[in-house]
């Protein structure tokens, strides 16, 4: 990955969903452990466009067929409570108030430098989650580890 693209060894057709994370605690191994929702965006497909993406997705330009759309007010609730204290939506906004939500045609946001992500790998077989924690070092490394589900407790 890098702040012009993202490629994986498995389908993006579902998309992803991109949060960034505002961390108050980090774990013994020095990832996340309680942590807040700042920002999100998710790549949505338009369903009135045919074709897909594979495993390749542009933050720097268009994704045929696919656009971003904002929604800051929901985290993602199916995560391990015993690893980390997810607190989901910091948000001042109220979750009925869809005026915020913009759809976008290339990712809106640049990632920053010494900030943390949570990425949901939008996984085309129903109860399969793949999420990561991302972490934009001081010198723009894009660094992945992997995060436990509420399964694997």
């Amino acid at each position: 990955m890098t702040g012009k693209c993202l490629e994986t060894n498995f389908s993006l057709i579902n998309g992803i969903k991109i949060d960034e994370l505002e961390v108050k605690s980090f774990s013994r191994e020095n990832i996340p452990y309680e942590f807040y929702l700042k920002e999100s965006l998710t790549l949505k497909k338009s369903s009135d466009r045919p074709g897909f993406i594979k495993n390749l997705i542009f933050f720097d330009r268009p994704n045929a067929n696919y656009y971003w759309e904002n929604d800051s007010t929901w985290g993602i609730f199916d995560i391990s409570v015993v690893n980390y204290k997810y607190r989901g939506s910091i948000s001042k906004k109220s979750r009925s108030d869809y005026s915020y939500q913009k759809q976008y045609d290339i990712y809106p946001l640049a990632f920053k430098p010494n900030s943390w992500y949570l990425i949901d790998f939008i996984r085309t077989d129903l109860g399969e989650n793949h999420r990561e924690f991302l972490h934009v070092d001081d010198k723009n490394n894009f660094i992945f580890h992997k995060l436990k589900n509420v399964s694997e407790d």
